[in-house]
């Protein structure tokens, strides 16, 4: 994310500080599948990861007499966390050799504790608490690709965070619309795992976007 941020706002040549937010992260995770019936599953997980926090600022102008004294504090600093998430998620599918429909809704907690910051300052210890929302929809094509019956999938969520500080990054509630195309893994196994290539659009309130995904289906 990255962020003008003029000293004037009568004036913007007067001097501004240019910031840029960047996140990574990296996790791993156990997914348990209880099989309810009727199309019903159960899946409690559990993840757990590693996250960093960096920025970058650059001073414009009369800002730049403000260096020494915001940097490191607001600005041009980093800092790690461990990221521990329990979630509990409820499935519904239905469907033959014709289509698949999946209807999917899960409820998450996240603990946030960071290390390594560049100043304690910046050290925090934070919840996050999210929920959503999925349902898609697949179904084979005449199309074949590589010697295998290519399919066609498409889904719609909505997705949201909960809490005291729901509203942290901006916004609150997300939604997508999306679709994607199936290819199995295996030509042999029937009920091969399939590699899906998708694109969406999402939108909400302060937000616009798009995302593109390579996942395995089973």
């Amino acid at each position: 994310m990255k962020q003008d941020l003029p000293l004037s706002a009568s004036d913007p040549g007067f001097g501004s500080i240019a910031s840029k937010w960047s996140a990574y992260s990296a996790s791993g995770g156990l997914l348990a599948k209880v099989r309810l019936g009727n199309g019903f599953t159960l899946e409690p997980a559990l993840d757990v990861g590693v996250a960093r926090l960096d920025n970058g600022a650059s001073y414009n102008g009369a800002a730049s007499a403000l260096q020494p004294l915001l940097n490191g504090l607001l600005f041009n600093w980093h800092t790690n966390a461990w990221l521990t998430t329990p979630s509990l998620g409820l499935a519904w599918s239905t469907g033959d050799a014709e289509g698949k429909a999946t209807v999917r809704g899960h409820v998450a907690r996240s603990w946030i504790s960071t290390f390594g910051a560049t100043d304690p300052v910046q050290e925090f210890n934070e919840t996050a608490n999210v929920y959503s929302l999925r349902a898609e929809y697949a179904k084979p094509s005449e199309l074949q690709a590589f010697g295998r019956p290519l399919g066609w999938v498409v889904y719609g969520s909505y997705a949201g965070f909960f809490g005291a500080n729901r509203d942290a990054l901006g916004f609150t509630t997300v939604a997508e619309l999306g679709g994607g195309l199936e290819l199995p893994v295996s030509a042999e196994r029937e009920k091969s795992e399939r590699l899906r290539l998708s694109a969406g659009y999402l939108f909400g309130p302060d937000v616009r976007g798009w995302s593109i995904g390579l996942s395995i289906q089973y």
